[in-house]
This record gives structure tokens, C-alpha cells and sequence, in this order.
């Protein structure tokens, strides 16, 4: 059962993310995103319920979209000796603009693929 409010993306989406709020921003890159989260690949779990600062930029800006955002759910995947984790993220503080252009990304991506 889909629990997502908006759609997701496909997309190889480069991110930085700085958990500690000391600004040591850490690069990672998204799996998918929509509306309302993102996808985030790291080399390590995030605990469900922590809360950070992401930002990103979408493809054709110039400016990065920067929200913050909640784990919901977390998973290993293993790629032989690489364990990475696809990490659910949940957009809990974004600008209402921000979150119209990634919609309108979405909903454009989507639609290109009918």
C-alpha cells in the first residue's frame, strides 16, 4: 500500500547533508524524489526519526533547494563488498516554492515517460 502523498522520481541527484548542524556538510546522492522526500544512498543506517539539513540542486537551477528532513525508514543494500543504505526521508521544513518546482519536475518527468 502506497503511503506517499506526492509521486517519486527516478533520479541520480547529488546531495550534501550535515547531520551534527555544525556544518560539516557530508556528499551523498539521491536514489528518487518527489514533493514530499527524497531518497537519500549513504554508507551508513540513519536512525528513524533523526532530522537534518539537506541540500541539493535540481537539475536547470541555479540555486540549491535546501530543506530539512526525517528518516521514516531506513535499509542495507548490499552490493558485494559495499554495504550501502537507501535512507527515507521525509521533507519536514521546505519552502513552498521550492517544493512547487520540484512538483513541477516530477509531474514534467512523469509525464515525458507516458
Amino acid at each position: 500500500m502506497e503511503r506517499r502523498k506526492y509521486t517519486r522520481k527516478l533520479i541520480k541527484l547529488n546531495v550534501e547533508y550535515d547531520m551534527s548542524s555544525d556544518q560539516k556538510w557530508l556528499e551523498s546522492e539521491a536514489r528518487d524524489i518527489g514533493a514530499g522526500g527524497i531518497c537519500l544512498i549513504t554508507p551508513f543506517e540513519i536512525f528513524i526519526g533523526k532530522s537534518f539539513d539537506i541540500k541539493f540542486y535540481m537539475p536547470e537551477l541555479s540555486k540549491p533547494i535546501k530543506v530539512i528532513g526525517k528518516v521514516m525508514w531506513s535499509e542495507k543494500i548490499d552490493e558485494e563488498k559495499n554495504s550501502k543504505y537507501y535512507n527515507g526521508i521525509q521533507f519536514v521544513r521546505i519552502d513552498s516554492s521550492d517544493k512547487a518546482l520540484i512538483l513541477k519536475y516530477v509531474d514534467s518527468a512523469t509525464f515525458e515517460q507516458r
